[in-house]
């Protein structure tokens, strides 16, 4: 008896690594589809003493704006926003310097723009593009689903 459970455990142990090794590729196959990225453009504004950071933020998978859930931080600061119904999003009145910007938003990944120079009087344009989360499900001969 105590022999057949362990040959059941045994099998059920490779059946859990095999289900495994499937999903790692079909998450490698659907990360080489859609990455987060960004990109970062200057404009000229006034001439006042801090500068706005702005910018859009969409889906990688579906090139539509994500709406009212992704936030935009400087990274050491208390200085953010979240994206509006259109997927847009502005920051003003930040003092000049290099900032790490970071976007979260549930659902996707989570992004850090590095290196973002806001200069005075500049509007500085950083779009985003966020990949969709790996999602992590049960292997279906659980008969959960």
């Amino acid at each position: 008896m105590k022999r057949f459970f362990s040959i059941i455990l045994s099998l059920f142990i490779i059946l859990q690594f095999a289900c495994s090794i499937k999903h790692t590729k079909q998450v490698n196959e659907e990360e080489k589809q859609y990455r987060s990225s960004y990109t970062v453009d200057y404009e000229f504004c006034d001439a006042s003493t801090t500068g706005t950071l702005k910018g859009i933020i969409i889906d990688a998978s579906n090139e539509k704006p994500i709406k009212e859930c992704a936030y935009v931080v400087l990274k050491g600061t208390t200085i953010g926003t979240a994206s509006d119904a259109k997927g847009d999003y502005l920051i003003e009145g930040i003092p000049p310097d290099t900032y790490d910007v970071w976007i979260p938003c549930m659902g996707y990944q989570d992004i850090m723009a590095r290196d973002i120079k806001i200069k005075a009087g500049q509007i500085t344009i950083l779009n985003v593009k966020l990949a969709p989360s790996r999602p992590y499900p049960l292997p279906k001969e659980w008969g959960i689903y």
